[in-house]
């Protein structure tokens, strides 16, 4: 991985439950398939007596939403296993992607999360995206996806995404079913 930017967002949590700790990392320059650079994110776990993993999984961005054909998108410049969205005991993957088009806002940046669970699964139909919504957000500029936090900021049990962005933060609540991509 060479070259790609392979860490530039780094995180660790056990998103399956199993006891152990996953790793996540973006490749922010990773080109798959010819696209030039949109990035990716892989997800390393089982590892062996050496600490080496064992299992690499690749998160896949939903492009059509995303303009992930595009050239940097920086997908996976922010990464996240801390938190926990809808209570089940599973913390979540969050990827920022402060290139990426959402239609609502096509220089804004996205970020994307995936359920965590006993055998995650990280396709484009699993994926949520969150950024600016056609309500807009007041003074949001490029940046989505930069920088993230999770914190359980009202006390419902459900761990929440703050997104730096514009001229302040925004926040995605935790919900039963996951972060609510109308807040």
């Amino acid at each position: 991985y060479s070259g790609l930017f392979f860490g530039r967002g780094l995180s660790a949590g056990d998103m399956n439950g199993d006891g152990a700790d996953e790793l996540l990392a973006g490749a922010t320059s990773f080109s798959p398939g010819g696209l030039s650079y949109p990035g990716a994110a892989f997800l390393y776990s089982e590892w062996d007596d050496h600490l080496h993993a064992c299992d690499e999984s690749r998160l896949n961005p939903p492009s059509d939403t995303l303009g992930y054909s595009r050239r940097s998108t920086s997908f996976g410049y922010s990464a996240s296993l801390e938190g926990d969205s809808n209570g089940d005991g599973y913390q979540d993957a969050v990827i920022g992607c402060p290139g990426c088009a959402v239609p609502e806002c096509p220089e804004c940046g996205a970020v994307v999360s995936w359920l965590g669970g006993v055998s995650p699964s990280f396709g484009p139909d699993e994926a949520l995206v969150l950024g600016p919504t056609s309500d807009g957000y007041p003074g949001l500029d490029n940046g989505i996806g930069l920088r993230m936090a999770t914190a359980d900021l009202d006390a419902d049990g459900f761990d929440d995404l703050v997104l730096g962005a514009g001229y302040g933060p925004v926040v995605y609540y935790g919900s039963p079913t996951g972060l609510d991509a109308s807040t």
